[in-house]
């Protein structure tokens, strides 16, 4: 006859030896010989994992129903088969079914009576019952105890395992700031609150500059979206620095509840002219929706449409000419960077302020409660005064949160133009992926106004730049059954108004000028932007 000898520990740290010893030697002592012992040595959890996930019970049952000699199963305490109370009584009723003994050493039971054909042994039982109770509970008070051990080092903002958050490092046990991966986590938020990106631009923009996650793979959407839910970032989450600062996450958390939509809308077509296009009458928005039958942008309250393919047509060639045009003079480049760090500075100037005001502020709610206590003011003039400050704090936290939101953005466009300084103007014309061309219109295009001048003809004005103004361009669109023309407009008679403009500041008399507007044919080609919905 043989046996089966169950050895098992809970980690990789354990060791068999001490347990396979002692068991070996009570199965030789019963007088079951070296090759007659079949041993299973497992590393596994009996808390985590179920009956039909544990492989040492499984090999069990494949030996026992290969072979119909084994009549013995010995362990050495009765928590080595599980901790569960639902295992141990499914593995006891098995035994019995097979007929095969189970011998708890340290417990020095046997479980059956072989005599009464497999019954239970009724004082076996019991204190098998009882030893599975006992297990059961220990189990029970070693998770507790590893909960209570994870929330003490939670506490202690120490790291309790899991896998490491995209933009940290963790070193001995201590959660820093890994600053490349931050810099990535910045450029994301950035992208997304300032730069007007969905997720879908964001994987383009971060895969295409050579942008990795953690483990060395391209971004996807869901990375990405993931980042961008991380409440971790901000430094509330004990252990964890602050990458983010508040204000900038809640604006995106803001913005992901807004662009909240159906799936049946959901397309992967990208429109030049999104968040960019309003009304010249009332600066009403126009919203593309691939549900429209013409395939134009649009707005319900007014009833203005334009057609896509005209205007994405000449917004991409909008900003392909003035970013040519930006490349192709590196002093204009080096005056923009001069300007933006003369608004950071005049930001930085505006928050220090801040801080004063709110020190100040903080000085005489101090003074407040001096004089309360030596009785020169009442308690409820006290209790006023003492509030209009605080409101003023709160103000002023307020303010300065928006003003690092600003320096962050404009912190951003230095970076962009930084990499402006390396592209080619002939590149421009190899660009194909909308993708692309869309971020490209949103670096150099602010805003765009359009007025219908009679059904079919525009005016649409172009304001190039975000932050700082840099140019307007007015341009006439003709688009209607027959035809699609773009005309850019411009001065006529540029000379005669600066004849005019040089005489009035030399204070002699000028006739002014009557201002002439012309017209010139734009080579434009009208590309078919979205093919019309069904």
């Amino acid at each position: 006859m043989k046996c089966i000898l169950l050895i098992r520990v809970s980690t990789e740290r354990q060791s068999f030896d001490s347990q396979t010893q002692e068991v070996k030697k009570r199965a030789l002592y019963d007088g079951y010989k070296e090759e007659d012992i079949i041993i299973i040595e497992d590393k596994e959890s009996a808390v985590k994992l179920s009956e039909a996930e544990r492989k040492g019970l499984n090999k069990m049952k494949a030996f026992i129903e290969a072979d119909k000699e084994i009549n013995c199963i010995y362990v050495w305490e009765i928590s080595r088969i599980s901790r569960r109370m639902k295992d141990i009584f499914s593995i006891r009723d098995y035994l019995k079914e097979k007929k095969v003994q189970l011998v708890i050493i340290k417990e020095g039971i046997k479980i059956f009576d072989v005599k009464k054909d497999f019954a239970l042994d009724s004082i076996a039982n019991i204190v098998f019952s009882i030893m599975g109770s006992f297990a059961e509970s220990e189990a029970e008070t070693l998770k507790e105890r590893a909960r209570r051990g994870k929330e003490y080092k939670r506490n202690l903002g120490k790291f309790i395992g899991g896998n490491k958050l995209f933009g940290y490092n963790v070193i001995d046990k201590n959660i820093v700031i890994n600053e490349d991966e931050a810099k990535v986590v910045k450029l994301i938020f950035n992208l997304y609150c300032i730069k007007k990106y969905n997720c879908y631009d964001i994987v383009d923009y971060l895969n295409s500059n050579g942008f990795k996650t953690n483990n060395g793979a391209l971004f996807n959407e869901g990375k990405v979206s993931k980042i961008l839910r991380e409440k971790r970032y901000i430094g509330e989450t004990k252990g964890f620095p602050q990458i983010i600062i508040k204000s900038m996450f809640e604006s995106a958390s803001l913005k992901r509840e807004t662009n909240k939509w159906h799936t049946k809308y959901k397309n992967n077509n990208i429109y030049f002219g999104s968040k960019l296009l309003f009304s010249l009458k009332d600066g009403k928005a126009l919203v593309m929706s691939p549900q429209i039958s013409d395939c134009s942008y649009s707005c319900k309250a007014n009833g203005m449409s334009i057609n896509i393919n005209v205007i994405d047509s000449l917004l991409w060639a909008a900003a392909k000419a003035y970013r040519r045009l930006k490349l192709n003079s590196n002093v204009e480049k080096d005056k923009i960077i001069e300007r933006i760090n003369e608004e950071i500075n005049n930001k930085k100037s505006q928050e220090e302020n801040l801080l004063k005001n709110n020190e100040e502020c903080q000085d005489r709610i101090d003074k407040i409660e001096i004089r309360l206590n030596k009785g020169k003011i009442s308690e409820k003039a006290a209790e006023k005064l003492e509030s209009s400050y605080v409101k003023d704090i709160e103000t002023n936290n307020r303010l300065i949160e928006k003003l690092k939101t600003e320096i962050e953005g404009l912190r951003n466009d230095i970076l962009e133009l930084d990499q402006v300084r390396n592209e080619k103007s002939e590149e421009l014309d190899l660009i194909r992926s909308d993708v692309d061309k869309k971020r490209i219109i949103d670096e150099e295009i602010g805003r765009v106004e359009i007025v219908r001048i009679y059904r079919g003809k525009y005016r649409v004005l172009i304001k190039f730049g975000q932050r700082i103004v840099k140019g307007i361009k007015e341009y006439i669109v003709i688009s209607n059954s027959k035809q699609k023309l773009i005309y850019q407009e411009y001065v006529e008679n540029q000379e005669e108004i600066r004849e005019y403009n040089e005489k009035i500041l030399k204070g002699e008399e000028a006739k002014k000028p009557q201002k002439k507007i012309g017209l010139e044919l734009m080579n434009i080609n009208i590309v078919e932007r979205i093919k019309k919905a069904n």
